[in-house]
């Protein structure tokens, strides 16, 4: 092993060692947290542009906002990054089905929204109801604006009312999540 293959081993080394304990001959195993802060920082992303092969690169400005864009959208896309995005929903949606009647609460917007979208055919949008109706309406209708077939869609207040509290609750998240990133799949 050459002398400069062990000191870009104990940089990176150094490097882990501030996301994640790390033990002499042992191999270090991140979880999703140290991961993401680690290819995230900036000294991991030194690291690799020092190492990078200087011909092939002109502008390591550039190149640094490059790396950085694949790296951040390479780990939203990988199956660690989804499953505790997964755990996180169902973590959040368990304490807030603490909240007495929060379940109802969200339980009788997506009545509202089934009533006026589905029975009515009245876009939410042009009702005369508060700001905050408007807008839980506008969250809730990002469920139903998705075109995948993986997406539950109810299909009456029957179908909302028996929904488990912690299930709506999840659904809710999502919907807000899929509401913020205005994303449409």
């Amino acid at each position: 092993m050459s002398v400069d293959s062990t000191n870009n081993r104990n940089q990176l080394n150094a490097i882990i060692k501030k996301y994640a304990p790390t033990k002499r001959g042992h191999r270090t195993i991140l979880n999703y947290y140290q991961f993401r802060d680690l290819i995230l920082s900036d000294d991991f992303n030194r690291f690799v542009l020092r190492k990078q092969d200087e011909s092939k690169s002109n502008n390591k400005r550039l190149m640094y906002e490059e790396l950085m864009y694949l790296q951040v959208n390479k780990f939203k896309e990988s199956n660690l990054y989804q499953e505790q995005k997964k755990k996180d929903t169902i973590y959040y949606a368990s304490a807030l089905s603490l909240v007495e009647g929060f379940d109802q609460v969200l339980k009788q917007y997506y009545s509202m929204f089934l009533d006026l979208w589905h029975i009515q055919q009245v876009d939410y949008r042009y009702i005369e109801a508060p700001a905050e109706t408007k807008q839980m309406l506008d969250i809730i209708s990002y469920r139903f604006r998705q075109k995948s077939p993986l997406v539950y869609k109810f299909d009456s207040r029957d179908d909302v009312y028996n929904t488990d509290k912690n299930q709506i609750i999840e659904w809710f998240l999502r919907d807000v999540e899929r509401w913020a990133n205005n994303e449409i799949k």
